[in-house]
């Protein structure tokens, strides 16, 4: 997910233990850019609690 800009320590701090109850995960009947186990895995790379 390189084309995106990397949020800033004090935005990971406001989102640190949030969840995020819309997403768009594959697989779907569209091209997706990553799937949900991925995605899981990033969250908790980042401190998302989901």
């Amino acid at each position: 997910m390189a084309d995106h800009p990397t949020p800033s320590r004090r935005a990971r701090e406001i989102v640190a233990g949030a969840y995020d109850i819309h997403i768009h995960v594959a697989p779907d009947v569209m091209p997706r850019r990553i799937d949900d186990l991925t995605l899981a895995l990033r969250f908790a790379e980042v401190g998302l609690a989901g």
